[in-house]
């Protein structure tokens, strides 16, 4: 258990899997998930949980976060508030409580209660792989979550697969065979976000010549995946956090709101709290979206799980290409010992290299980028012994060991860079003084290109 200040989180033993707030579930209706100290439920529209239904009162009932845990107070309702039959003006609940107001029932949940109680036993999840026990929590965790409605936050490391587990969420749930949409809010223009997330209506602003449905609308029945949610500018945050209270969306320029059913699903690779406290982030919307938080390990901390990684690539390889050159012992022995500062898309652009210039079946050391082979063999030399020259270098000629130090200063400082800027391509160009368009080139050499695959460019 993890205090902070009147807000207490449960974590797993791994610290990959955060969980905290409430669940409030009436049948066939989403899943009500909300981290909050006080959370009001009754038929007025300022409540937190809104009910229709002639026996609910204004303002029926409120649950409120105490250091014991979750305590119900009726709030002098009309018709009272029962809690497992029994009528109550106060009551302590936990998970599994059903309350009863007018003709609703209402089963309560504390969300921590779906925190996993041991890994997985699958080292998979949708495209995701991972046989290290952090890898195995969040599988253990996203098994039961995914079958909700819960908006997940997913933070970590550029590169790490946060697309990836989001898509496996969409995958793993009720609303598979709704869309699946995804929206940058760090590669988008900031005068255009409110536009693309929320849609507009004709004439709405100078350049609007016709009507545009927005995301959330063209997500409704599925799930929308907001990758860098912590790009999202100040203005917009409130205008998200409102359509996630009250499930509906008003297109810019528009008068008259549309009922959504969406399921939400955040990424970013900033720390949330330290935005929050810069006062670049809402509080209320942070603890909106970090009801359920998933932490993605970098890659250097599951080295173990680089030979499955491997597999699954030429798995994929395979199946698109209809061929793939397998990993040799020695390569992959290479691979598993270099600290991967692009974590998964920079092993799989490695690969990818690799099994494109492998002039046989077989993807040997001399097939690994130079600049892992520089990292992790130092004092190469030539020699005529074939496949092994990789391993016996100790003297090198001048161009190359000049073009080895120059790409890895290139990639440490770019590494560097994009870490203290926070992935923001704009803002990196502008401090590092570098044409946009160039700095992009040199992060899809080096792999840390953090926008689409650049394979698929």
């Amino acid at each position: 258990m993890i205090e902070s200040g009147s807000r207490t989180t449960v974590t797993s033993i791994s610290r990959s899997v955060t969980l905290s707030g409430i669940c409030l579930r009436i049948a066939g209706q989403p899943d009500f998930l909300i981290d909050s100290d006080t959370v009001t439920v009754g038929a007025a529209r300022e409540c937190d949980l809104v009910i229709d239904d002639p026996g609910v009162s204004r303002t029926h009932f409120q649950i409120l976060r105490r250091p014991e845990g979750w305590l119900l107070r009726d709030l002098k309702s009309t018709n009272g508030t029962m809690v497992e039959r029994a009528r109550v003006v106060e009551a302590w609940l936990s998970t599994g409580m059903t309350i009863t107001i007018g003709r609703t029932s209402i089963e309560f949940m504390a969300v921590s209660d779906m925190a996993p109680v041991s890994a997985s036993a699958s080292e998979g999840f949708g495209d995701a792989v991972g046989r290290s026990q952090a890898m195995r929590e969040i599988f253990s965790l996203l098994e039961r979550v995914s079958q909700t409605d819960a908006t997940v936050l997913i933070e970590g490391e550029t590169g790490s697969g946060k697309e990836v587990i989001a898509r496996g969420i969409h995958d793993a749930s009720r609303r598979a065979q709704g869309p699946f949409v995804v929206f940058d809010c760090g590669a988008t223009p900031r005068d255009l976000v409110e536009s693309i997330l929320f849609g507009h209506e004709r004439g709405a602003f100078t350049g609007a010549v016709t009507t545009r449905e927005g995301l959330f609308e063209q997500a409704d029945g599925g799930t929308l995946f907001l990758d860098e949610v912590g790009e999202l500018p100040p203005e917009v945050q409130p205008k998200l956090l409102r359509i996630l209270e009250s499930r509906e969306v008003r297109r810019v320029g528009g008068s008259k709101a549309r009922k959504v059913s969406v399921r939400l699903v955040a990424a970013t690779n900033r720390r949330l709290e330290s935005e929050v406290a810069a006062g670049r982030f809402r509080a209320d919307l942070f603890f909106r979206l970090a009801v359920i938080r998933v932490t993605l390990p970098a890659l250097k901390d599951r080295i173990q799980d680089i030979p499955l990684l491997v597999s699954a690539f030429t798995s994929r390889r395979k199946a698109v290409h209809g061929s793939c050159p397998v990993v040799s012992d020695r390569a992959l022995s290479i691979l598993s010992q270099w600290n991967w500062p692009g974590n998964v898309r920079e092993l799989f652009n490695a690969l990818e290299r690799a099994a494109s210039l492998c002039p046989g079946s077989v993807v040997d050391v001399a097939d690994l980028p130079p600049y892992i082979l520089d990292a992790v063999l130092p004092g190469r030399k030539p020699d005529n012994d074939g496949p092994t020259a990789p391993l016996d270098r100790i003297v090198r000629p001048w161009a190359s060991a000049r073009e080895d130090c120059i790409n890895r200063f290139e990639r440490e400082y770019l590494a560097d860079l994009m870490e203290k800027c926070g992935g923001n391509l704009t803002v990196a160009a502008r401090c590092a003084d570098l044409d946009r368009k160039h700095l992009r080139n040199l992060l899809k050499k080096h792999g840390l290109y953090q926008g689409p695959d650049p394979i698929a460019e």
